[in-house]
Parts: C-alpha cells; structure tokens; sequence
C-alpha cells in the first residue's frame, strides 16, 4: 500500500518543474545556436567557421539534455495518481512505460547526451586529424550513434528480453536471478482500490550504466586533461575543471542513488528521494553541460570586437598586410586561449 504523503506530491511537482526548466534552457540553447549560425552566415564571419562547425552537435546535446528531463516524467508515480495523466492508462501500458523509460533514458538520451558532450570537448583539441571538427557534423552523428548502440542493446536485452528468455531449466534470468535484479515495476494499491505500476531501477540496468560511466569518465578525463596542458586562459581552465566536475561527481553519484533504490520497495519514501536526487544529478549535468558547452562559447564569439569584419573588411585587412595572411585565433567549444585580450572592456 503506498501513502499518498506530501512527499510524493512534492517530489513530483518538483520533477516536473525541473523537467520543465531542463527543456526551457535547451530551447533557449537551440535559439542562441540557430542565432549564431545565422550571424555567421549573414555577416561572413571567417573567424568563427571553426567554432561554428559542429553547431549541429550543440543541438543534438540540447535535444538530448531536454528529452532525458522529459522522459522522467514516464516513471513519475505523481502522474499515475488517480485524476493524473496517466492513471487512465491500462495496467500493462503503465508497466511497458516503466520499460520503455529504462530503455529511452538510460539506454539512448543519457548516453547520447554525454557522448555528445565529449565530442564537443574533443573538437577543442585542434591539432587532432581525426577530431570532430576534420570529418564534419554528419560524422560525429553517427559516431555517436555507433557508440551508443552497445548501452542500448544491453539495456533492450536485460529490460525486455533476458527476463523471459529462456535458459537453464527452461528459466530465464527473471527467475534465476533475485528479482531486483530484473524487476522493472511493481504493482500497488493505494486510497483503498485504486492500483498503478510503480517503475523500479532493475540492478542489471544500473550495472550497464554504471559500466559506460566508468568507460566515459576515464576517456573524459584523458581528452580533458589534453586539452588544459594546451590551455593558458584561466577561465577556459575553469570551464574544463566545471566539465570534469559535472561528469566526475554527478554522474557516479546518480549510480550510486540508482543502487540504493534496489533496498527500498518502490511504495516507500525513500525510495521516491533516491530516484529524485538521481534525477538532480541529471539535471545539474545538463544545465552545466549547455553552459559550458553551447551558451559561453558563443556569447564570447559574440563579444569579440573583430569578429564583426565583413567579408569586405577581411579582404582589406589582407591587402593592407600585402602577401601575408592575418592570424585568425581558432576558437574551441569551449571559448578561445587568450579571448580576455579581445574582449570589449
């Protein structure tokens, strides 16, 4: 029987209005990139077709950053209350949603959202043949794809289909296995008759996520620590350290949040607050993610007095050098090394 206590209710209300926020800022993120883009083609800026380059990533971080906040809401117990959206739903369907987020959330988005982050970061590295930045927008894409499709099918194969496959003695592993180990919803009753599914963090699936998080922090870590022996501006150094911060701490604590609900029954309180805190830890990768990664770089490009030259500009700047070439700084996902002497004071 779960109680139907203000803290269900003020959990939820604060999940959607996190998700709401989430979704708010990666719109917000999607507009200033699309802003860019135009500037840059409207104006000629010649200086910023690097920074530029992979404004097609930025996107897809945004898309991915808004839809992990939303597909929270599938798992809300909030919204399967009596009177709420989804307790018009069937039973079945409230137990397929339950799967389908595992699948959505931890075996695409979340992968996506961060691996789309690290391509963002490699393509600082300028010097790299085979960085983001050489191959284009379309082959970052699908290296992103490729390398989310491991979690995925690990995600699809111990959500839907290990748990009825058969194995030894005709059992599959949601039998041979202790249950927390494949559960992904549980049924209960609540205001007397009224029943709803309520989603559980099956162990199996937090493994495989915990699994990728330890394969992405220490590859993380590897390309951020090249970047900053390149780095002598202390505020991008402070960017990358808020990046190794984000990913270092927020990501290993949501695992940890995600383990811990397998010793609560999906009825209790606390078990509620473990899910919600993981859910935290999303959020607060996301924002600073589309901070650091997508609103500071370009606000900088934006500040910098001289990339407002016009084509007609640049040209003249080139004849009045004669043969020489002008020194067009390149500027990283992050911002530019040295952009504090170009800044507008």
């Amino acid at each position: 029987m779960i109680r139907t206590s203000y803290l269900f209710y003020a959990l939820g209300v604060a999940t959607i209005t996190l998700a709401l926020l989430v979704c708010l800022l990666s719109l917000l993120c999607i507009l200033y990139v699309l802003y860019f883009r135009l500037k840059t083609h409207q104006h000629h800026f010649f200086a910023l077709r690097d920074l530029n380059s992979l404004w097609a990533i930025r996107i897809m971080l945004a898309i991915s950053a808004s839809l992990c906040s939303l597909a929270e809401l599938l798992r809300l117990p909030l919204l399967r209350y009596r009177g709420w959206f989804l307790s018009s739903v069937g039973d079945q369907t409230q137990v397929n949603l339950c799967k389908g987020y595992l699948i959505v959330s931890q075996g695409f988005m979340e992968p996506f959202f961060y691996l789309s982050a690290l391509f963002l970061v490699h393509g600082s590295l300028q010097n790299d043949p085979f960085g983001p930045r050489k191959k284009g927008n379309a082959w970052a894409v699908l290296n992103i794809l490729v390398c989310c499709l491991p979690v995925l099918v690990l995600q699809l194969f111990f959500v839907i289909i290990g748990p009825d496959m058969k194995f030894r003695d005709g059992q599959g592993l949601g039998k041979l296995l202790p249950i927390y180990f494949t559960r992904t919803s549980e049924d209960v009753h609540y205001e007397g008759n009224h029943e709803m599914a309520l989603c559980t963090f099956p162990l199996l699936s937090t493994i495989v996520l915990s699994t990728f998080g330890i394969m992405y922090v220490s590859y993380f870590l590897y390309v951020c620590w090249r970047m900053l022996s390149l780095v002598i501006n202390k505020r991008m150094q402070c960017r990358v350290y808020g990046l190794v911060f984000a990913v270092v701490l927020f990501l290993p604590v949501k695992v940890v949040f995600l383990g811990l609900t397998i010793f609560r029954r999906p009825s209790d309180g606390s078990f509620e607050l473990f899910s919600f805190m993981g859910f935290v830890m999303t959020v607060l990768t996301a924002t600073l993610g589309q901070g650091i990664l997508v609103i500071r770089p370009i606000s900088d490009a934006l500040a910098v007095r001289w990339v407002f030259n016009s084509n007609s500009r640049f040209e003249k700047d080139r004849r009045s050098f004669g043969s020489g070439s002008i020194e067009v700084f390149p500027l990283s996902p992050v911002g530019r090394d040295g952009e504090e002497s170009l800044l507008g004071k």
